[in-house]
């Protein structure tokens, strides 16, 4: 069975064995999905939070129940609420002549808030689904969720206005025989198109996105990667030679869903196949090389193999260095093409270690440094807020006087995604956050000049040249840079695990 891509990469191991480098960063992907799930899940809340806000808001403007709507039927209904009062005053030109009139009016709004309250609850049902989307994006099914932050923000701001073009909703027609129109949205916010015309004004109670409503939240989906069992098998270090049939037996049996159903669509749709074309003609049992029996032969020997293509430790010691330059070699060439400067100059090819590079000196740089993996203590250059957690205090005993809750010091951890350095020697960081935690933390200035910059860019120095094989200052020379960082601090006997005690000594 041929195999597509793999998603998983490449196994290549340090120096003196331990973890591959592949599974350091597989396991730093899964940190940053969880931190990255962690962050939606808070700024979900916080947007609960804002639109619980803003119906307080809207409840104080209103003489009628808001919980519930979207903004924009509650303004909307509040404006038909204040033409059908006008019509209550025998002075206006479209006053009520008789009670009948008042009597259909009145059924005529009642209908427009139940649609709107119908809508509301749509929205918190189906907001909900399509955030459980964003965070499980495998279907288990060969295919994926495609949906994000972007597409929930527009839909929400869809929503919000009722699917109806701001403003637009209004009453027409005279005392008792009124209807109440709007100019549609389609699901992108966009005017939707009525016999070909834009701006085309439609029955409130007729628009088709909300009579249905499913398919206003409905997940974008689209094709899931293709199960690469050798690799899956060839990464995994708890497989040998000994276990890897019982493991993948039993991985094959106790999950249906997730591996033999996807095995089977993953086959299918390499063999540009559909899933109908999968049964023989009973339409029950599945054709040759797609039964049960025939599936889990297929995997247990790609399974196998997988562990058979794994190299031994001494094969890969002796590989790792040129692979690892080599990758290195690359990961610098993606860096140095990610540089945005803030000032326009004429570049030329940067050397490794110095010669031309760019040709004047630049207000600041920025550059990419995705290939960064590891970690480096920012705790000195945040706020306190930010480096101290709230916690019960353990000696706390009621009515003996010791506080309920204490202040404790907080170690915040960043692996920098983009660097910046400014003219005046600064650099500015910028990534994932608070590794631990994952609150976001957003920019970071650090001075190398103190002695926390100093530790902190040392540490930037030994990431940087595992990363690209170089050290900071000699990425910094390749840039014609008049700017280094110290070398006490980046060289060799500078001991960033001993810092705070070195600066007791000299204290």
């Amino acid at each position: 069975m041929a195999n597509g891509p793999s998603s998983q990469v490449p196994s290549l191991p340090q120096r003196g064995g331990g973890k591959t480098y592949s599974q350091m960063v597989n396991e730093q992907l899964g940190l940053i999905q969880q931190q990255r799930a962690a962050n939606f899940e808070q700024r979900i809340a916080q947007e609960q939070k804002n639109r619980e806000f803003r119906t307080e808001q809207l409840q104080n403007i209103y003489d009628f129940d808001v919980s519930g709507l979207a903004v924009g039927d509650a303004k909307a209904l509040g404006e038909i609420q204040k033409e059908l009062s006008n019509s209550l005053n025998p002075g206006s030109e479209l006053s009520y002549s008789d009670p009948q009139q008042l009597i259909a009016d009145s059924a005529l709004i009642k209908s427009a808030y139940n649609e709107m309250k119908r809508w509301g609850q749509t929205g918190a049902t189906g907001r909900r689904s399509y955030q459980d989307g964003i965070l499980q994006p495998d279907n288990e099914d060969g295919t994926v969720n495609v949906g994000n932050e972007e597409s929930l923000k527009l839909k929400n701001e869809v929503w919000d206005k009722g699917a109806f073009k701001e403003g637009s909703i209004r009453l027409v027609g005279p005392p008792g025989d009124r209807r109440i129109v709007g100019i549609p949205l389609d699901i992108d916010g966009k005017p939707l198109e009525i016999d070909g015309k834009k701006d085309q004004e439609i029955n409130f109670f007729e628009h088709p996105l909300r009579n249905r409503a499913d398919q206003f939240w409905r997940m974008e989906i689209g094709p899931g990667d293709f199960m690469d069992v050798r690799s899956e098998y060839a990464s995994n270090r708890a497989v040998d030679q000994s276990n890897v049939e019982s493991v993948a037996t039993n991985r094959w049996n106790n999950n249906p869903r997730s591996v033999q159903n996807k095995y089977r669509i993953d086959k299918a749709r390499r063999n540009d196949l559909k899933l109908s074309d999968l049964y023989n003609d009973d339409k029950e049992t599945f054709r040759e090389g797609y039964t049960d029996e025939d599936l889990i032969a297929e995997y247990i020997n790609e399974a196998v193999e997988g562990v058979g293509l794994r190299r031994s430790p001494e094969e890969e010691e002796k590989m790792s260095a040129t692979a690892r330059q080599k990758n290195q070699a690359l990961a610098y060439r993606a860096l140095f093409d990610s540089i945005k400067p803030l000032q326009e100059t004429i570049t030329v090819a940067p050397s490794m270690v110095g010669g031309d590079g760019f040709s004047e000196l630049r207000e600041s740089i920025s550059f990419l440094a995705n290939e960064i993996d590891g970690t480096i203590d920012i705790t000195p250059f945040l706020p306190e807020s930010l480096t101290k957690t709230v916690i019960d205090n353990p000696k706390y005993e009621d009515g003996k006087g010791a506080p309920e809750t204490i202040l404790v010091d907080t170690e915040v951890y960043k692996t920098p995604s983009s660097i910046a350095i400014t003219a005046d020697g600064l650099l500015i960081l910028s990534g994932l956050g608070n590794v631990k935690s994952g609150e976001s933390i957003g920019e970071v200035t650090i001075d190398p000049n103190t002695p926390d910059g100093r530790k902190a860019v040392a540490s930037l120095s030994g990431l940087f040249r595992d990363a690209y094989g170089l050290s900071f200052n000699e990425f910094l020379r390749s840039l014609n840079m008049d700017f280094e960082v110290p070398e006490t601090a980046a060289g060799p006997g500078f001991d960033v695990n001993s810092y705070k005690e070195q600066q007791k000594e000299q204290q």
